[in-house]
């Protein structure tokens, strides 16, 4: 793991054991509206009330004894805003049984247990959805690109757990070619407070008429983020669509272990 010039006590806590490293990775087409970077349609919804989650798929393959992903799991927070994951068997175009936990938010999903030994063209069959069991709200998708296996979430989206105090330590983006596109990351701390008056959503940093493929460079770690901060990026294009992937690596440190 490369950490920019300025995070030496993060590096210090990395070498120590004491710091578990996260990397989130997302995509979007990205438009003239204000656009999540994450591969299901529209932005997150970021829900208000914790539920149980279901998955499904556009392909009857993606079952309990089909041919791509058997099974579905889940990486979020919980109804405490406590770490949880769990897998959830899928029923191909139906929708799987509901999840044991209740969720605020989804950060990661993959599939598990397909029916093939899989390769960069197979595996997982169909595009898999996971959302909340009452609201529909889409919390989670795992895309299925056209030609290829995924097998895995594209989603910038990543809330702090209990426990936990988080640094964004490096960041990468690329841009389809000949594209300019605006680049936005968001925080908002304190996403446990449900009732007005509610926490901001904070610009944390701007990058305009971006092309091409970077790294973003900064001299101290960004942060520090605490328990139950959502942390996102978002873009938009003047004119057009542009095919948009952001990588980042977080810092995930112990709360009595913060620097």
């Amino acid at each position: 793991m490369s950490l920019p010039n300025g995070t030496m006590l993060v590096k210090q806590l990395l070498n120590d054991g004491r710091v578990t490293c996260v990397t989130k990775f997302g995509r979007a087409v990205v438009t003239t509206s204000p656009t999540d970077i994450w591969s299901p349609a529209g932005n997150n919804p970021f829900p208000q009330v914790a539920e149980t989650v279901k998955a499904v798929s556009d392909s009857v393959n993606d079952a309990a004894a089909g041919s791509g992903a058997r099974q579905c799991h889940i990486f979020g927070v919980d109804d405490s805003w406590d770490a949880a994951d769990e897998i959830l068997t899928m029923d191909g175009t139906s929708d799987s049984a509901a999840s044991v936990n209740k969720y605020f938010r989804l950060f990661r999903g993959h599939s598990e247990n397909q029916g093939q030994y899989g390769n960069t063209t197979t595996g997982q069959a169909g595009t898999i959805t996971v959302s909340q069991t009452t609201s529909g709200a889409v919390l989670a998708e795992l895309p299925k690109p056209t030609g290829f296996a995924a097998g895995q979430t594209q989603m910038t989206h990543y809330t702090v757990p209990n426990g936990f105090t988080a640094y964004i330590v490096s960041q990468h983006r690329a841009i389809q070619a000949g594209k300019d596109v605006n680049l936005y990351l968001y925080i908002r701390e304190g996403a446990d407070v449900l009732t007005a008056p509610f926490q901001p959503v904070r610009l944390q940093s701007e990058f305009i008429g971006v092309s091409g493929a970077s790294n973003i460079r900064t001299k101290f770690a960004l942060g520090p983020y605490p328990a139950r901060t959502d942390i996102w990026y978002a873009g938009v294009i003047a004119a057009q669509t542009a095919d948009v992937t952001i990588e980042y690596e977080i810092a995930l440190v112990p709360t009595s272990g913060s620097v």
